[in-house]
């Protein structure tokens, strides 16, 4: 209760529990009770000592449980003039909140304050929350409409008496590899082994990135590239894509009227298949290909997104020869800007083994129903495909430049990440509920977003020359400016941008950028 005072109850537990009863109530004689006036907005506990802040002036304290009105310490100089809850962090024993327009910092065996930053904010702008990333070397701090980030340099810019910070390895190390494409890069993949980066653009080249054992960024890769062959111009500068088996055998390629399937020979090269699969072939521009993914557990069915937002289903037999399937009732009207398989150990069952696909335009996500796709030895007369659900999003894109909708499916839970122009948001699909969101800025666009490996972060690359790292529940940690990364780094182009992101599939700490000019960087962040 933030406007009514409040009772803040304290209860003594064993110094060890060896189990819980959940349904055993807690000895109310092993509590204290403490009168709190105006009621408490965050509190934190610090070894056997606890800290409170409340809505009111000279509400950050120190509670005592052996005393019996409780306050140990009040802090002097908080103010709270906007009069909201403030929630605090307590790191390297200094207690940092934001009252008003400023970060303030006290020693927690000081009741003076020990410093303050100011920071210049527009009326109506407060701070609501600062909190330090899990390592300690940076600030977060959230005001009602923006937030920024304090790390070593500049809080000592400002003061040389206060040190929140632990020092420890740079916040993020970058390598740039040397081959670069010619074209924005459009295709971004690791294999799922770990030790291999394809990338593709249109400038029609298709490169292989090689190490022995996984994608170091202290070595260089062995690389090796092959031409794909041109399509005819009516066809030319139209989309391109790419997916790789669930094996990580193959690649399926995607440019103009050309489908070709290439096989991954080791380090050595990357070889278009001799007996080409008749996928599909586009009649006119606007039913080339922009989006492609293998079935999980099964690489003879394959999705295509197309750029008049049909989707189509490609399955193959050697029993029973092949069938393309158009989605029905398709309510896409725009481009397919991603789509992708659900793991099928979240959807399957003894008794059905159908799969589902998630796919997605600027203004709308859909899941089709694939029955009986999960097994092998289905007939491909008896494959059937329905819409399952269909929800609208917000489009974003205007006459000049046209929306998106990026999908990155969790593996062990039935949600989904989307990132659009102007918002981060994950879905749980299973409920039809947006579980979390998180709004850009006004005039900072989403380039490219993803989750890392095992789904504890989203990496997401903004139009600043930012890369931004949330948590599972879009909460912003670390920011890293890719045009101002200290040396020996390299820097982004500030005249190019970011046009694709992948998490390495075993690393957390690492990501792949593909850029507007060309270059594809490999990136390990401090988390």
């Amino acid at each position: 209760r933030q406007s009514k005072d409040c009772i803040l109850k304290a209860f003594l537990m064993p110094d060890k529990i060896e189990s819980i009863d959940k349904t055993q109530k807690i000895n109310s004689s092993l509590s204290k009770e403490f009168h709190t006036p105006g009621g408490f907005s965050d509190l934190n506990i610090v070894d056997e000592r606890f800290f409170i802040v409340g809505p009111n002036p000279n509400s950050l304290l120190e509670f005592d449980v052996s005393k019996q009105d409780g306050v140990k310490m009040t802090f002097e100089d908080f103010q709270n003039v906007s009069k909201i809850p403030v929630r605090f962090e307590i790191g390297s024993k200094h207690i940092v909140l934001g009252d008003g327009n400023r970060v303030k910092f006290w020693h927690i065996d000081q009741p003076k304050l020990a410093d303050q930053i100011p920071e210049t904010l527009t009326d109506g702008e407060f701070i609501s929350q600062v909190s330090f990333n899990g390592s300690g070397t940076m600030l977060l701090v959230n005001t009602n409409t923006k937030c920024f980030v304090f790390g070593n340099s500049e809080a000592k810019a400002i003061s040389q008496s206060v040190n929140i910070f632990v020092d420890e390895a740079p916040l993020v190390k970058v390598k740039q590899l040397d081959q670069r494409h010619d074209a924005p890069v459009t295709v971004l993949r690791y294999n799922r082994a770990g030790n291999i980066i394809l990338s593709m653009a249109t400038d029609l080249k298709l490169q292989q990135f090689y190490w022995e054992t996984d994608v170091d960024i202290n070595t260089n890769p062995t690389h090796n590239s092959t031409n794909v062959p041109e399509s005819s111009p009516e066809f030319k500068n139209t989309a391109v894509c790419a997916s790789i088996t669930q094996n990580d055998l193959y690649i399926l390629s995607s440019s103009g009227q050309d489908m070709l399937l290439w096989h991954i020979q080791g380090k050595t090269s990357i070889k278009q298949v001799s007996r080409q699969p008749k996928i599909y072939t586009p009649t006119s521009p606007k039913e080339v290909c922009t989006c492609l993914a293998f079935q999980p557990g099964d690489n003879n069915i394959i999705a295509l997104g197309l750029l008049n937002g049909a989707v189509l289903i490609y399955a193959q037999r050697r029993q029973d020869g092949e069938k393309l399937m158009v989605c029905p009732n398709n309510p896409h009207k725009k481009r397919i800007t991603s789509l992708d398989f659900i793991n099928p150990e979240l959807t399957q069952t003894e008794a059905d083994k159908s799969v589902f696909l998630v796919s997605a335009s600027p203004d709308q996500i859909s899941i089709w129903k694939l029955d009986s796709g999960g097994v092998t030895k289905t007939p491909i007369s008896t494959l059937n495909l329905s819409l399952s659900m269909s929800f609208p999003i917000e489009d974003v894109g205007d006459a000049e430049t046209d929306g998106f909708a990026l999908l990155s499916l969790h593996k062990s839970e039935r949600r989904m990440l989307v990132a659009t122009p102007d918002k981060l948001s994950v879905y749980d699909y299973q409920n039809k509920a947006t579980l979390q969101e998180y709004k850009m800025r006004p005039g900072v666009k989403i380039l490219a977003a993803n989750y890392s490996c095992n789904f504890s972060f989203v990496f997401c690359a903004l139009d600043t020359g930012s890369i931004v790292v949330f948590n599972d529940k879009l909460c912003p940690i670390e920011e890293i400016n890719l045009l101002q990364i200290p040396a020996p780094n390299p820097r982004m182009d500030p005249y190019a941008h970011v046009t694709s992101i992948i998490p390495h599939p075993k690393k957390n700490y690492q990501f792949s950028i593909g850029c507007s000019n060309g270059l594809i960087f490999v990136c390990e962040i401090r988390i």
